[in-house]
């Protein structure tokens, strides 16, 4: 081989060796990056607020109360702009938020030894976010609460019990609230979780996956304005939503509190 070959071939290698070394860990670095983005989105947005052992051990008596059932949602985003649809209705005499009191209840009893009182008759009361603080300190030394454990939409940005559809299919009826633990003591909010279950998801190969607690409509009654809902359709819907938080109260209870509340 000629010498300017051989010459040519030594003073390539070495070349290539430093940019091997800078490649290799940049495309470590990028795989480890989508791992974890996968990793989130299969995990879905399940908060983790949950509260330390030394402020579960301080609750021996929680009063809850449900503000998240007294609307009813209605969205749809279709494929532009001008086919969304949005709408809500006044459900109060639905009665709801009893239902849902009862069932947190059942489900931290079942859970904990925690005693467990409903506070359902202040309910307009913790629908005001202006003087909370106040509030929930003054309920709690009339009652002696240690804590209240306050169920909550967020109507700001149309979240809450409602039916929600996007294009021709996904529609479902749907339950966006969240568990707040306030202290008795200092009305402070310590601990907050989303309402909902970890289940197998088929969209994501059957891995499980968090999520609201939803169950699949028909498309028509998505696009349904509510105001022409039939009285038997409200009916149905109303039952669906009864039983619709199912295992996510002990689920989202069980984030919160921990091995502690068992």
């Amino acid at each position: 081989m000629p010498a300017c070959c051989m010459s040519s071939q030594r003073n390539s290698n070495p070349s290539d060796k430093p940019m091997k070394s800078l490649m290799f860990p940049t495309l470590n670095k990028f795989l480890l990056c989508v791992l974890v983005c996968l990793l989130g989105l299969l995990g879905g947005c399940a908060t983790n607020n949950s509260l330390n052992p030394a402020q579960v051990s301080q609750i021996r008596k929680i009063g809850v109360i449900s503000t998240a059932g007294g609307t009813f949602y209605r969205q749809y985003i279709g494929l532009t702009v001008f086919n969304n649809e949005s709408e809500s209705l006044d459900i109060r005499d639905w009665k709801l938020d009893d239902v849902y009191e009862a069932q947190a209840q059942k489900a931290l009893k079942q859970m904990s030894s925690i005693e467990v009182i409903l506070l359902g008759e202040q309910r307009a009361d913790f629908h005001v976010l202006q003087g909370r603080k106040e509030l929930i300190q003054t309920t709690a030394a009339r009652l002696k609460l240690d804590a209240i454990a306050l169920v909550s939409s967020d109507p700001a940005n149309r979240n809450g019990l409602g039916l929600y559809g996007q294009g021709m299919s996904n529609s479902n009826l749907r339950f966006y609230a969240s568990i707040g633990i306030y202290d008795g003591k200092t009305g402070e909010l310590i601990g907050q979780e989303r309402l909902g279950s970890v289940r197998s998801d088929p969209m994501a190969l059957g891995i499980p996956k968090f999520g609201e607690p939803r169950l699949r409509v028909s498309h028509k009654t998505v696009l349904t304005p509510l105001a022409t809902l039939s009285d038997k359709e409200i009916a149905d819907l109303k039952q669906q939503a009864t039983y619709l938080p199912g295992t996510a109260w002990m689920e989202t209870f069980r984030r919160l509190l921990g091995k502690q509340g068992s």
